[in-house]
């Protein structure tokens, strides 16, 4: 049918003219614009023979199909039929309720239905199908506009049902300036069989090469291509536009078991914006595709997911996952998650986020993981500059094996702020002898509030933490309520490291942790390049295991020291907590340590390796109601060993630097410090219970004050021999002014506590030793003493001691003993250069006179009848140093004045008199006697006092 004017066809049937060879034959109609209401177009062929093709053209105006089917079907079964072309071309082109079919029954190609508008496509409530159903190939559907085209509650369909793998579904092409799609719509390729089904292309420009406007999905609309049954093959999805928008729908590809998965790309993107969408790769045993969003093309500017999906899956065993991967400036998920995971699949599907200044999510989940086989990979920003910053809230960024025989993967994360709220990042499996480690990279700021970085396992090996571990430090990490931890949580399994490189640390109620039951090689924690650390609120960093061994703990061990580490309500602790568990080391460098109600210990249980605590470089160091401990109950404790330039300073009835055994041994305490003080029940000691040995506490310091503070090293080893020795060394410099000074109560005790242990050894070299007088009732002591055992040794060394004496037990005063009660006595050996009090004392060659023949009469009673007072004003005192003499001033030298009358025209009440010490005739030695005496006339109280 061909008119110069329009064409309108209603309520009818058309049928092409078959022709000799039994095809259907052709149907053309053209006209200015073409109308078909409720009419029919059948070009059909017969049982031999290709269909008929149909052509509608409007020359200048509009096509409108409305309630009615346009046929392109072959005739059935046959070898080389061939289904007939449905073509529309016109200025705009609409169908209502109308249908395009053009179906493939044989083993030919089926036809191919083609719309082409120069302004706009629109379909409401219809369909477009090609089909085939032999060995043939289906037919393609193209719908091209240089306008807009919208697709409302209809569906665009491309089916193969062929049982030939060698079958082909057809390819949909959509090609528009914007593309609506929306209330229900359906784009689907399909295979029903063993065939592959079609592709499906929307873009814009021909063949869909180039990039729409926009395209909209929307209203439980979808884009899907899949295959059903086994054997069959899904094709791709490939969406080029600038701008994305779904809302309740779905793009998806699927197969059952097919090797070659279909692919979702998204290209030319500019914004991406999906709401209550699924974007999906699946598969069930086969292989699943890969999601793809600008990932070969320049990046996105930003993606928004809210209430969305992105899955790249394997939904059963031997089904392989594919990969997803992102390239965009923004990205924000708000519940909504990206994820690759499989079930036993040998090769995991990774999940690539790259291109970031910004990734923000809430309540969202990003996922590669597996059951039994092979989690993938979870990187952003991995292999390329950091993002500026990553927001997690109420999120989770997991590389996990679920079940047994599963291996997790790793977490690779480089942006320069990562900010966790209610967060975790995870890499875990079961039993997997290679885990999945966590890199965070780039940082400048990492805040962790009450949420969890975690690389873990059950019976394997658990995955590395490492933070900026191999490049420019952290400049500021916070912990709130948050953990950083490595743990394996069943016997057989293997803790991993965790190495942060970081300036600032700063930990509230949180915890840094390396454990494992039963490893025979711990993981460790190292900080490094650290120049403040604050622990407080129940702060933890910690290495332990149960049977096994605990790994290291390292801060700034192999490096300049932090300026400044402080503890509150908080402890740094490597131990073992069950029979055969080895402690790990302690190793600090630091300028200053503050614990506050805190503790720095490396225990174990029978250990006889014990762990040992060093820590190095300190200025000063202050425990206030804190401990730095080793400890063993029949093992052995480790060594404690203190560098301090500065003060040391013990204080509080809870503060202790100890190494103490129950059963065991006890490790020894070496403190080197200028200045030490042990206050208010303060205690340095090294101790063992009545079944263990004490080790050895060794101090040199140039001074050391104990107030109410002990020194101990007190054994309850038994066979007679001591193991405790106390040895302080006061003697660094010259200066005579290296002092050992006890008061309230203080003791230096080499103590035997249990059965026939012998008391222990004190050595102490010193300047001076000075204990004040008692306040309580035992006094400040020194003291080597045994029950059964015999008493220990004391050796002093000091220029004087004062205020303490050698006793045969102890007393209420001040005593220095080495006694036994019922073995044999020890020694105390006192080197001084004052030993004897009383050596070289000499009565003076003085007469005792009366002294109110020596005063003035200057300071007689005035008329009044009021006293008045005298004072000794002469020069005179101690000397500089106790062992120093008392400097002679001649006669002739001192500036005494003698007055024995008031100086004429003085008023004053205020004189100078002189007192002698009796006969004049005295040698000159004895004027030296002479003392220069005020005496203060009594005032009356009216009077105005001087």
């Amino acid at each position: 049918i061909t008119a110069n004017g329009n064409v309108v066809l209603r309520n009818g049937f058309q049928v092409g003219r078959p022709q000799d060879t039994g095809a259907g034959g052709n149907i053309s109609i053209e006209g200015a614009s073409v109308t078909l209401e409720a009419y029919t177009l059948d070009p059909a062929s017969l049982a031999q023979g290709n269909s008929g093709n149909t052509a509608i053209t409007a020359t200048t105006g509009n096509i409108f199909l409305n309630s009615g089917t346009i046929f392109g079907d072959n005739g059935s079964a046959q070898a080389d039929s061939r289904g007939g072309n449905i073509s529309l071309n016109g200025n705009t082109i609409t169908l209502d309720n109308y249908r395009l079919n053009a179906n493939n029954f044989g083993n030919g190609e089926g036809g191919s239905i083609f719309l082409n508008a120069e302004q706009d496509i629109e379909l409401q409530d219809s369909e477009v199908l090609t089909q085939s159903s032999g060995d043939g190939v289906g037919g393609d559907i193209s719908l091209n506009s240089d306008g807009d085209i919208t697709i409302t509650n209809s569906s665009i369909d491309a089916e193969t049902s062929s049982a030939n793998e060698n079958g082909l579904g057809g390819d949909i092409t959509v090609s528009g300036e914007s593309i609506l799609i929306q209330s229900g719509s359906e784009l689907t390729t399909t295979s029903n069989a063993q065939a592959s089904a079609g592709n499906i292309v929307i873009g814009s420009g021909e063949n869909a090469t180039e990039n729409a406007a926009s395209v909209t999905l929307s209203d439980n609309s979808s884009i899907r291509a899949e295959a059903f049954n086994m054997g069959g093959q899904a094709g791709n999805v490939d969406i080029q536009t600038q701008v994305l928008i779904t809302e309740e729908a779905s793009i998806q590809t699927s197969n059952v078991d097919d090797p070659i998965g279909g692919n979702i790309t998204l290209s030319g993107l500019d914004i991406l914006t999906s709401n209550n969408t699924s974007i999906s790769a699946g598969t069930f045993s086969g292989v699943a595709g890969d999601i793809n969003i600008n990932g070969e093309g320049d990046t996105i500017d930003t993606i928004i997911l809210v209430d969305s999906t992105l899955e790249a899956e394997a939904f059963e065993v031997n089904g392989q996952a594919g990969n997803v991967d992102i390239q965009a400036q923004s990205l924000t998920v708000e519940n909504s998650s990206i994820e690759a995971s499989n079930i036993n699949a040998p090769t995991g599907g990774n999940v690539v986020l790259q291109g970031l200044n910004t990734f923000t999510a809430e309540n969202s989940t990003i996922e590669a993981s597996t059951q039994s086989g092979v989690a993938g990979d979870i990187d952003i920003n991995a292999e390329e500059d950091a993002a500026n910053r990553i927001t997690l809230t109420g999120s989770f960024i997991t590389a996990e094996a679920t079940e047994m025989g599963g291996q997790a993967g790793n977490v690779d994360i480089q942006t320069q702020v990562l900010d966790l709220k209610n967060s975790e990042i995870e890499a875990s499996n079961i039993n997997d002898p290679a885990g999945g480690s966590i890199t965070l990279g780039g940082l400048d700021s990492l805040i962790a509030e009450n949420s969890t970085i975690e690389a873990g396992t059950q019976s394997g090996v658990a995955g590395d933490i490492d933070i900026n571990a191999e490049e420019e430090a952290v400049d500021n990490i916070t912990l709130v309520n948050s953990s950083i931890t490595v743990e394996a949580t069943a016997t057989g399994g293997q803790a991993g490291n965790v190495d942060i490189q970081t300036q600032t640390l700063s930990l509230n109620d949180s915890t840094i942790q390396a454990s494992n039951i039963d490893d025979p090689a711990g993981g460790s924690i190292t900080l490094g390049s650290l120049n403040s650390l604050t622990a407080e609120n129940s702060s933890t960093i910690e290495t332990s295991t149960q049977s096994g061994v605990a790994g290291d703990i390292d801060i700034n061990s192999e490096e300049e020291a932090v300026d400044n580490i402080t503890l509150v309500n908080s402890s740094i602790t490597a131990e073992a907590t069950a029979t055969g568990g080895q402690a790990g080391n302690v190793d600090i460098q630091t300028q200053t340590l503050n614990l506050n109600n805190s503790e720095i210990a490396a225990s174990n249980i029978n250990d006889p390796n014990g762990g040992n605590i060093t820590i190095e470089e300190l200025n000063d160091l202050a425990v206030v109601n804190s401990n730095i401990t080793t400890r063993t109950d029949s093992g052995t404790a480790g060594d404690i060993d203190l560098t301090v330039s500065g003060n040391t300073v013990v204080t509080g009835e809870n503060a202790d630097i100890e190494a103490s055994a129950n059963e065991g041994t006890a490790g020894s305490v070496t403190l080197r410090t200028e200045n030490l003080e042990v206050l208010d029940g303060g205690a340095i000691s090294v101790s063992s219970g009545e079944a263990g040995a004490a080790g050895g506490l060794d101090i040199t310091a140039n001074r050391i004050l104990l107030d109410n503070g002990s020194l101990t090293a007190e054994t309850g080893a038994a066979g007679g021999e001591a193991s405790a020795q106390i040895t302080l060394n006061l003697a660094n410099d010259q200066t005579l002014e290296n002092l050992l000074w006890l008061r309230n109560e203080s003791v230096i005790s080499a103590e035997a506590i249990g059965g026939d242990a012998s008391g222990g050894n004190i050595d102490i070299v010193a300047d001076f030793i000075i204990a004040e007088f008692p306040t309580g009732d035992e006094g400040s002591d020194i003291f080597a003493d045994a029950g059964e055992g015999a008493g220990g040794r004391i050796r002093i060394d000091a220029l004087g001691v004062f205020g303490i004496q050698v006793r045969p037990e102890r007393t209420p005063l001040n005593d220095i003993t080495a006694s036994s009660e019922a073995g044999v006595q020890g020694t105390v050996e006192l080197n001084t250069l004052t030993t004897d009090p009383n050596r070289g004392l000499a009565e003076l060659a003085i007469q005792f006179i009366d002294a109110s023949d020596q005063t003035s009469n200057q300071c007689r009673v005035d008329s009044s009848g009021e006293s008045s007072e005298v004072t000794v004003a002469g020069r005179g005192g101690l000397p500089t140093m106790p062992t120093a003499v008392l400097g002679a001033v001649t006669s002739d030298e001192a500036d005494w004045v003698t007055l024995d009358s008031t100086p004429e025209g003085s008023d004053s009440d205020e004189t100078m008199a002189s007192i002698w010490p009796g006969d004049e005739g005295l040698t000159a030695t004895s004027q030296l006697h002479r003392q220069a005496t005020l005496c203060h006339r009594a005032y009356r109280s009216a009077q105005t006092p001087l």
